[in-house]
Protein backbone atom coordinates (compact mmCIF):
# COMPACT_ATOMS: atom_id res chain seq x y z
CA UNK A 1 0.00 0.00 0.00
CA UNK A 2 1.26 3.40 -1.46
CA UNK A 3 0.94 5.88 1.45
CA UNK A 4 1.69 9.60 0.09
CA UNK A 5 2.45 12.38 2.71
CA UNK A 6 3.10 16.09 3.26
CA UNK A 7 4.48 15.87 7.16
CA UNK A 8 8.06 17.69 7.15
CA UNK A 9 9.19 15.17 8.97
CA UNK A 10 9.22 12.38 6.87
CA UNK A 11 10.54 13.85 3.55
CA UNK A 12 13.89 13.39 2.77
CA UNK A 13 16.10 15.97 1.02
CA UNK A 14 16.20 15.41 -2.42
CA UNK A 15 19.99 16.16 -2.16
CA UNK A 16 20.34 13.10 0.25
CA UNK A 17 18.13 10.61 -2.09
CA UNK A 18 20.41 11.38 -4.60
CA UNK A 19 23.18 10.55 -2.66
CA UNK A 20 21.86 7.52 -1.58
CA UNK A 21 21.46 5.90 -4.81
CA UNK A 22 24.50 7.13 -5.91
CA UNK A 23 25.75 4.61 -3.10
CA UNK A 24 23.47 2.15 -4.31
CA UNK A 25 24.42 2.02 -7.80
CA UNK A 26 28.26 1.67 -6.42
CA UNK A 27 27.51 -0.91 -4.25
CA UNK A 28 25.95 -2.77 -7.45
CA UNK A 29 29.02 -1.96 -9.75
CA UNK A 30 30.93 -3.35 -6.75
CA UNK A 31 28.88 -6.43 -6.73
CA UNK A 32 29.42 -6.94 -10.96
CA UNK A 33 31.21 -10.13 -11.90
CA UNK A 34 33.68 -9.21 -14.29
CA UNK A 35 34.63 -5.85 -12.46
CA UNK A 36 38.37 -4.69 -12.68
CA UNK A 37 40.42 -4.57 -9.84
CA UNK A 38 41.05 -0.54 -10.85
CA UNK A 39 37.13 -0.27 -10.97
CA UNK A 40 36.09 -1.97 -8.01
CA UNK A 41 38.77 0.90 -6.19
CA UNK A 42 37.04 3.97 -8.08
CA UNK A 43 33.76 1.97 -6.76
CA UNK A 44 35.07 2.12 -2.98
CA UNK A 45 36.35 5.39 -3.58
CA UNK A 46 33.21 6.98 -4.79
CA UNK A 47 30.91 5.02 -2.12
CA UNK A 48 33.44 7.11 0.70
CA UNK A 49 33.30 10.30 -0.80
CA UNK A 50 29.25 9.88 -0.40
CA UNK A 51 29.31 8.31 2.77
CA UNK A 52 31.66 11.75 3.84
CA UNK A 53 28.90 14.06 1.81
CA UNK A 54 26.23 12.41 3.77
CA UNK A 55 28.21 13.08 6.87
CA UNK A 56 28.19 16.56 5.57
CA UNK A 57 24.93 17.09 4.34
CA UNK A 58 22.28 18.64 6.55
CA UNK A 59 18.95 16.83 7.36
CA UNK A 60 16.97 19.35 7.31
CA UNK A 61 15.93 22.57 5.62
CA UNK A 62 16.75 25.72 8.02
CA UNK A 63 14.13 28.07 5.97
CA UNK A 64 10.52 27.31 5.19
CA UNK A 65 9.71 26.24 1.47
CA UNK A 66 7.14 28.44 -0.12
CA UNK A 67 4.07 26.52 -1.49
CA UNK A 68 5.32 26.58 -4.87
CA UNK A 69 8.67 25.17 -3.92
CA UNK A 70 6.72 22.52 -2.31
CA UNK A 71 4.75 21.53 -5.11
CA UNK A 72 7.39 21.09 -7.19
CA UNK A 73 9.26 18.65 -4.88
CA UNK A 74 6.11 16.74 -4.59
CA UNK A 75 6.43 16.39 -8.49
CA UNK A 76 9.60 15.84 -8.51
CA UNK A 77 9.82 12.96 -5.98
CA UNK A 78 6.49 11.46 -7.51
CA UNK A 79 8.91 11.78 -11.35
CA UNK A 80 11.97 10.20 -9.55
CA UNK A 81 10.74 7.66 -7.42
CA UNK A 82 6.68 6.52 -7.43
CA UNK A 83 6.77 5.74 -10.82
CA UNK A 84 9.92 3.03 -10.24
CA UNK A 85 7.78 2.12 -7.21
CA UNK A 86 4.04 1.61 -8.75
CA UNK A 87 3.60 -1.75 -10.84
CA UNK A 88 3.30 -1.70 -13.83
Amino acid sequence: EIVLTAHPTEVNRRTLIAKHRKIDEMLNELDREGATESERASFKAEIERQVETLWWTDEIRRTKPTPIVEARQGIKIIESSLWDTVPS
